[in-house]
């Protein structure tokens, strides 16, 4: 068996924008210091979480995404969530504008890829948002102003970084005591026009 999931993986320069988040949040509020910030090398979009599921169903779930009518898109507008809020925040999230609706219909039709093979079958009832998981609280916490002003700026500076999606890659993942370790499995790349 193995814990799988499809993501998009990031372009250097979204990559280097959650990194400087993370710095910013840090310097500007210590008490997220050593909270469960998100491995650079671990940093991805989910679009479906599978679960455990036998090793010969991994090459199912890629030919399933494979035939997924979705083009290659584009998300814009990054943004910045502190999830629930930012006065009792369990997470905080790098988010995209999804203009096309390309990446939420991936999304849907992602997850039901591996619908009967899956265990437990992804979850498609929520409504999808495309982010960048950055952290997870260990318990709420307050984000404060100064670090919610410190990511502002940095986001009005990188307020034209775009992400081009040409690709859905399947990871497996592993869970350890330090964190998990991913490994790719497959990459699919999306319908062309």
């Amino acid at each position: 068996m193995v814990r799988c999931f499809a993501a998009i993986e990031l372009p250097d320069d979204v990559r280097a924008l959650a990194l400087q988040i993370r710095r910013a949040v840090v310097a500007a509020d210590g008490r997220w210091r050593n909270e469960k910030w998100v491995a650079e090398d671990n940093l991805h979009m989910t679009v479906a979480f599978y679960g455990d599921v036998d090793e010969k169903v991994v090459s199912v779930i890629a030919n399933a995404i494979r035939s997924v009518p979705v083009r290659p898109f584009v998300l814009t507008s990054p943004g910045f969530s502190a999830i629930p809020s930012a006065h009792e925040a369990t997470m905080a999230w790098l988010s995209f504008a999804d203009r096309s609706g390309e990446a939420t219909v991936l999304a849907s039709l992602a997850g039901s890829a591996a619908e009967g093979l899956a265990n437990p079958p992804a979850d498609r009832s929520r409504n999808f948002k495309p982010h960048v998981t950055l952290v997870r609280a260990r318990r709420p916490l307050r984000l404060s102003a100064d670090a919610r002003s410190a990511v502002a700026d940095l986001l009005a500076d990188a307020g034209r970084i775009s992400m081009s999606v040409p690709s859905v890659s399947v990871f497996a993942s592993t869970l350890t005591p330090t964190g998990p370790r991913y490994e790719l499995l497959e990459k699919v790349p999306l319908q062309r026009p």
